[in-house]
C-alpha cells in the first residue's frame, strides 16, 4: 500500500486502493490506518468529494526515523533483559546479547543524524 501511495499521482480513496491492489475493504482500512498511524501517509480532503484520501507523507523521512529510533530502543531493551535473564554462567550468550545491544544503541544514536543529512542533501 505505501508503495503505491508513493508513486500514485494523485490521493488515493479507500475504493481507489481496493481495486488497485486487489485487498478487501478491512486491509485497506486497517493498512491506512497503521500508515497514518505511524506517519507514513497522511489524510486530505478533496474539494466536492467527502471520501477520505490518502497519500505519502511529504515529512515520511522524518516518520520512518522516528519509528526506527523507537525499534532500535525496544530492540536495545530487550537485549538488555535477555543478558538478565541469562545470568552470568552462559557467558556466550551474554555477549551475544551485548553486542546486540550495543549495535542498536549506535544505530539508534546515528538515526537523527542520517535525517539531518538527508535534508541537507534535499536542500
Amino acid at each position: 500500500m505505501l508503495a503505491w501511495l508513493l508513486i500514485a499521482d494523485e490521493p488515493q480513496s479507500l475504493d481507489d486502493l481496493v481495486h488497485v491492489l486487489h485487498i478487501s475493504k478491512a486491509a485497506a482500512s486497517q493498512g491506512t490506518r497503521v500508515l497514518e498511524r505511524t506517519g507514513f501517509i497522511e489524510r486530505v480532503t478533496v474539494p466536492g468529494d467527502r471520501k477520505a484520501y490518502y497519500q505519502a507523507s511529504p515529512d515520511m523521512s522524518s516518520a520512518i526515523v522516528q519509528t526506527s529510533v523507537i525499534k532500535m530502543d525496544e530492540m536495545a531493551r530487550l537485549a538488555d533483559d535477555g543478558i538478565r535473564a541469562v545470568g552470568e554462567e552462559n557467558q556466550t550468550a551474554r555477549q551475544r546479547l551485548a553486542r546486540m545491544s550495543r549495535l542498536y544503541r549506535h544505530i539508534r544514536k546515528r538515526m537523527p543524524e542520517i535525517l539531518r543529512e538527508i535534508e541537507t542533501e534535499e536542500e
